[in-house]
């Protein structure tokens, strides 16, 4: 009996070690990579490029989230204010001597959407960097040991070197891989991997049978007992070419059955695969065909894509505000940046509806501050005297809803919402 256990017991799990008070994460055999861990699925940016749907719902997103205003600020709560001077902005602004800021931060919105991950190197001798670059994702491999992430390698032209952590900042999308293939972001590529590939697949056919005359056919005898020597077969398969060619007529001295090879578009209904394909990377990319100038059916219709559209852009944004806060917090704890989507119309009419509600809200009794903050707007609005009036920067409608705030007040108002709400009056 002895014997069965211990030959059993080989297959056995081995007993699990009781951690009461854990202090670090249970890395396996796998975390050991000194050469570095490869990205699970390659970025495989040329889709971006070949494929123009793709193109144009990411070309959308990045260029609207480049072009919005990134502010930096200092402190938090009523304490926080905005710097708009510092040495931070101007290396945002011109990241390095090749790129602009804008063209800095399409590229690194670019690699987080497709490849899922996106890397920052920062250059300089001083832990505050001269100038920031971004490397490749398919030339980054990360290196990592018991203990985690030790550097970044980064091979380029047959040039490797390996950059340690506190030297590089990374970006990137959740992940459900497991082990160190979960240190690199699931990108849109991925799982629009198959779709794109069907989808450029029918664009060639398509091309190649727009470029044909005529489809590849089958020409033999109609009769079975009739046999064509070598000579006819060729004559008539170097005509038929020509024909397919140039056009014209094709003409035989007996009857021959001719059978097509190859099946149409329409055949193959490729109309609705390419419309699927549309589908799921509108899906996938988070840009509704509306937003890149297709019909829609009405405008409501229209209206809420741009709301859902610009929805995700403000995730999207929050993603890349981490990223380089963690720059910011180089030169001070408490920096940090925040993107202004102040100049989206779609958004301001959402901040245009919840003034109405707070509206409704002082109507019934409710103070002003305390119907604000139930709608989670007007944060540092009734500060103390010292309050920065010219400050303000509101659209007719949302003044107006202001002043039906003030006005609704029973009580005397104080004499800086006197000067607010004289100020929004004169505009």
């Amino acid at each position: 009996m002895g014997f069965l256990d211990g030959f059993f017991g080989i297959f056995q799990t081995k007993q699990a070690k009781l951690e009461k008070k854990p202090e670090q994460p249970n890395h396996g055999a796998s975390w050991n990579a000194p050469s570095g861990v490869k990205n699970p699925f390659p970025a495989s940016l040329n889709a971006y490029a070949h494929h123009g749907y793709l193109y144009a719902a990411v070309n959308r997103v990045i260029e609207d989230l480049s072009a919005l205003d990134l502010r930096l600020y200092q402190g938090k709560g009523k304490e926080a204010k905005e710097i708009t001077d510092h040495a931070l902005i101007d290396l945002l602004e011109q990241p390095s001597l090749q790129v602009d800021g804008f063209l800095f931060r399409e590229q690194v919105t670019l690699d987080l959407i497709l490849s899922g991950s996106c890397y920052i190197l920062l250059l300089g001798p001083n832990e505050q960097p001269d100038s920031i670059i971004r490397l490749h994702p398919d030339e980054v491999k990360i290196v990592t040991d018991q203990t985690g992430i030790v550097g970044y390698e980064h091979t380029s032209s047959g040039s490797t070197v390996v950059y340690p952590p506190e030297r590089v900042v990374t970006g990137r999308n959740a992940s459900y891989a497991k082990g160190t293939k979960g240190l690199y972001g699931t990108g849109a590529i991925e799982p629009l991997n198959k779709e794109l590939a069907a989808d450029l697949n029918a664009q060639k056919l398509a091309s190649q049978a727009s470029s044909q005359g005529h489809p590849s056919v089958l020409i033999a005898p109609k009769d079975v007992t009739d046999i064509w020597p070598e000579e006819t077969r060729r004559a008539i398969s170097d005509r038929y070419n020509k024909l397919a060619r140039s056009g014209g007529a094709l003409t035989l001295s007996g009857t021959a059955e001719v059978t097509p090879l190859n099946l149409s578009p329409k055949d193959m209904e490729f109309q609705a695969v390419r419309t699927m394909a549309m589908q799921v990377i509108s899906a996938t990319i988070g840009v509704a065909p509306t937003i890149l100038g297709l019909p829609s059916a009405n405008f409501a219709t229209a209206k809420q894509s741009a709301l859902v559209y610009w929805s995700i852009q403000q995730k999207r944004a929050k993603r890349i505000e981490i990223m380089l806060n963690q720059i910011a917090k180089l030169y001070a704890p408490d920096l940090y940046f925040k993107h202004d989507f102040s100049s989206v119309e779609v958004l301001q009419d959402l901040k245009n509806a919840q003034l109405e509600r707070v509206v409704k809200l002082v109507e019934l009794g409710i103070p002003v501050r305390k119907a604000m903050a139930f709608e989670n707007i007007g944060e540092g609005l009734f500060e103390d005297e010292q309050q920065d009036t010219e400050r303000f920067n509101l659209d007719e409608k949302s003044a107006g809803t202001i002043i039906k705030l003030f006005e609704a007040q029973e009580r005397k108002a104080t004499p800086l919402q006197e000067d607010v709400k004289k100020k929004l009056i004169e505009k």
